[in-house]
């Protein structure tokens, strides 16, 4: 039994050694796989943005501790979007719900649960009629000192045998400014038709504070996209998205003409006004579009959305307007407040989805 105690101590003492190293290099958490290229892919480029024809959304606050709102959304000529949806969020320490229905009787809800600043399990549900598929997603975060490491299930199901779609990854610090990670998927659809599959992707993400550069590595299919983001001034931000594909970005059109290779390039750029941001966006197939959002009030905020499509001679126009309306008289004091000009008191923020 010596033998047994010199090695789990001698494993203990590496382990030691390690951490005390890890210490010395000063590392700090890298974010997570999700958000590794957020400053261009979430932030700057207009993919969460762009929207066309005409909406409104008509927010009510009820508290701020427990966060508690109401909200009620209208769209016409948008193809994405339904006429109409209600939703509805309530948080608080540690949860945070979300809900949604809109008039097709589409339900989508999510719930967060923080067990600790750290660790966050999340539970995304979607149920629709047949032209829109239903869905369940469960995740699991943990982030770590210098590491952020993740677990999502994707309708997972066992009949038999496991199907769904099963996805782990994992982002290490290596030095203050360098990260690398992996991600592995695994999926088995549900009926017989189509294979199960695999795939190992590889990510990479250097912050050097005013510039970020990403790069992500399918190494199954050989897809590869790099950003690179750069703060040019307190309130201008510009960044650049690569993509290339050996077998084309379209998988739908790859496999009824071949597979082809295919690239594409955009650029973004991201101004902020005192009361409005402007972001714009060009692409290499001749795509350009601007989004405007400007703050009328405190609770009253405009959206414009343009895209002009050169080579298929197509254009596309949205106009929103939101509102959110204070329903407790501590929200009411505030919006006084920032009306006066005053600073408002401090109020918890809302939970992040």
């Amino acid at each position: 039994m010596d033998y047994i105690q010199t090695a789990v101590s001698s494993v203990g003492r590496l382990g030691d050694k390690i951490d005390s190293y890890k210490s010395s290099l000063n590392l700090t958490n890298p974010g997570t796989t999700e958000n590794l290229s957020k400053e261009v892919s979430k932030d700057l480029l207009l993919s969460n943005y762009a929207f066309t024809g005409i909406r409104a959304d008509v927010t009510k606050g009820f508290s701020t501790n427990p966060w508690f709102t109401v909200s009620h959304a209208f769209a016409l000529g948008s193809q994405v979007l339904p006429p109409y949806s209600f939703s509805t969020m309530f948080g608080g320490e540690p949860l945070f719900l979300r809900g949604s229905v809109d008039n097709d009787g589409a339900v989508q809800a999510m719930l967060n649960c923080s067990w600790s600043p750290n660790i966050i399990s999340k539970v995304q549900m979607q149920i629709a009629d047949a032209a829109i598929p239903s869905m369940c997603q469960i995740e699991h975060d943990h982030r770590g000192k210098d590491f952020s490491f993740s677990v999502k299930a994707m309708n997972p199901w066992y009949e038999n045998k496991l199907t769904g779609i099963y996805i782990l990854s994992m982002l290490q610090s290596l030095t203050p400014k360098l990260s690398l990670g992996v991600e592995a998927l695994w999926q088995k659809p549900s009926t017989s038709i189509g294979p199960e599959e695999a795939a190992l992707s590889y990510m990479a993400r250097y912050n050097a504070d005013d510039w970020i550069a990403t790069a992500h590595l399918n190494g199954t299919q050989g897809d590869v996209t790099a950003t690179f983001w750069r703060k040019l001034s307190e309130k201008v931000e510009a960044g650049v998205e690569c993509q290339l594909s050996p077998v084309g970005l379209n998988r739908s059109a790859a496999l009824m003409t071949g597979p082809k290779p295919e690239g594409l390039t955009s650029v973004g750029l991201k101004y902020e006004f005192a009361q409005s941001i402007y972001r714009s966006q060009v692409d290499s197939k001749g795509k350009v579009g601007v989004y405007l959002e400007r703050r009328l009030a405190p609770a009253i905020t405009l959206a414009f959305s343009s895209e002009i499509d050169h080579p298929n001679r197509n254009a596309k126009v949205g106009l929103g307007l939101s509102m959110e309306l204070p329903g407790s008289d501590e929200m009411i004091q505030q919006q006084q407040q920032l009306l006066s000009g005053q600073a408002p008191a401090a109020a918890p923020a809302a939970p992040a989805a």
